[in-house]
């Protein structure tokens, strides 16, 4: 609740271990899991949510958000939002990591359509997914796909813009800069999102390789 998620991580560890807030204290943990780019680590808590019987609708949510920042479980991604659809057919979350994920596998033409559909959705805003970073980014990722990487570049800062310390969009963003050569901006990507997770190891990390790389090892 305080946003200090990473001091947040060991005390639901700990409150895993009792029946009575066990699931609660897990889906709080692969939010925060995946919201700060440990992907692995948040798919492992959900396959033991789906073995102790937890929500499975609300739980191949979690692991089909998680799995895609893995960038190597695109059919596992695929196969948990079909399962969704079977489940509640009218379910739009399920549409951004199925979208995702047929990118990921190079069915650019479903992927097409599933962005048109995405698009459509968009427009009412009861839907929520003008907030969603799955969709923001798969919207990017299709552009660069397509090879228009000057759209990919506008779609990744207008993310960047709503999103700023999200892993995922972080580090595909921060590769998309330093393959256009402007390490600088992919320097300001991680300072911000280290701003907005002072907390955050990786980050912090991630930002000092890169100003050391870039010739300034005192700061």
């Amino acid at each position: 609740a305080t946003k200090r998620e990473a001091h947040a991580k060991w005390a639901l560890h700990k409150a895993m271990t009792s029946d009575e807030w066990y699931e609660r204290s897990a889906l709080l943990l692969a939010g925060i899991l995946i919201r700060t780019g440990e992907y692995d680590a948040a798919v492992e808590v959900c396959d033991e949510l789906l073995e102790r019987g937890a929500d499975e609708e609300t739980v191949l949510l979690l692991r089909a958000h998680a799995n895609p920042g893995t960038r190597r479980r695109y059919e596992e991604v695929l196969a948990d939002a079909d399962r969704i659809l079977e489940i509640d057919p009218e379910s739009t979350d399920a549409l951004v990591p199925r979208t995702v994920a047929l990118l990921g596998l190079g069915r650019e033409e479903e992927a097409s359509a599933g962005i048109d559909q995405l698009e459509d959705l968009q427009r009412d805003d009861s839907l929520g997914l003008h907030g969603s970073v799955g969709f923001c980014l798969a919207r990017a990722t299709f552009a660069l796909e397509k090879g228009d990487r000057k759209l990919a570049g506008e779609r990744y800062e207008f993310c960047l813009g709503h999103f700023p310390a999200n892993a995922a969009l972080v580090t595909d963003a921060v590769a998309f800069f330093d393959e256009e050569g402007r390490p600088e901006r992919s320097l300001e990507i991680m300072q911000r999102a280290l701003e907005e997770q002072p907390e955050n190891h990786a980050y912090r990390v991630a930002l000092a390789m890169g100003i050391h790389e870039g010739g300034d090892p005192e700061r």
